[in-house]
């Protein structure tokens, strides 16, 4: 229940800093420092742009994400509103272990791709028809880096490999569905995640252990009080052109129910 109230506080703020807007949600290895972290166990590394090459020159060295340490399975979620037509993009190497892209809705229905080197599955959970599991390597997918698209048109969704799209996979959503949240989980060391890309997302931000960079010196832990006040110093919102700005935000708790009230008085830029 409370991870559930926390994403709906989370999804009324968003909406209110973004006006409405739909947009695109992009976490670019490239653009980030190295050791920079973001979601759970994920940092950002540098290597060569072949997985197998221990040296090479710094010309041709790459930045991706990673698992933070071999015994840790890292993972990203991205909370905002999504429906009609959008698109989940995962870009990198993958290596061979239980990996999976999951669109949700608010009570964890909804539907996903999960891959490893000798199985595939494309189904739904609650939401939709159709899907397909198949025994074998994800179908295109490369040595190199590969691009996993999940593609949402007119209510059908489909999964694309490098361009390629899978045979026999197609989910048909049921009608008017509006998803919360997309996670990618299962992301060890192995594998090298450049860039994540959500298409047609409205108010969205990474929901994160720990930012990538500090957003103040100051302490951003929530505060709930026995008076129903929840104060929420730093919630990072993706804006225009690139921009991020950090929130600070008060909410108050409509007794005797786990409902909050925005006090829009008192929301404020950093």
């Amino acid at each position: 229940m409370l991870r559930n109230l926390i994403i709906s506080l989370l999804a009324i703020l968003l909406s209110y800093a973004t006006s409405g807007l739909a947009g695109d949600y992009v976490l670019d290895a490239s653009t980030m420092g190295v050791g920079a972290t973001e979601g759970e166990n994920l940092v950002v590394k540098e290597g060569c742009l072949n997985y197998w090459e221990t040296s090479c020159p710094e010309t041709e060295k790459v930045r991706f994400l990673s698992s933070t340490y071999p015994t840790k399975v890292g993972s990203v979620q991205v909370i905002g509103q999504l429906s009609g037509d959008f698109e989940v993009i995962l870009m990198g190497y993958f290596d061979s272990k239980d990996k999976g892209i999951n669109i949700l809705t608010d009570d964890n229905k909804g539907f996903g791709l999960s891959f490893k080197d000798n199985y595939h599955s494309f189904s739904s959970n609650g939401i939709g028809k159709g899907g397909d599991n198949e025994y074998g390597d994800l179908p295109g997918l490369s040595d190199g880096s590969s691009e996993i698209k999940i593609m949402v048109q007119k209510g059908v969704a489909n999964v694309y490999t490098n361009g390629t799209i899978f045979p026999y996979s197609t989910i048909t959503l049921d009608q008017n569905t509006i998803f919360s949240r997309v996670t990618i989980v299962g992301i060890t060391t192995g594998d090298r995640i450049s860039e994540i890309k959500v298409r047609g997302i409205q108010g969205s931000t990474t929901c994160s252990s720990t930012p990538t960079t500090p957003t103040s010196s100051s302490d951003c832990t929530a505060d709930y009080s026995v008076s129903g006040s929840l104060h929420v110093p730093c919630v990072r919102v993706p804006g225009a052109f690139g921009k991020t700005e950090i929130y600070d935000v008060w909410m108050q708790q409509k007794f005797p129910t786990y409902s909050f009230d925005l006090d829009l008085n008192r929301v404020t830029v950093k």
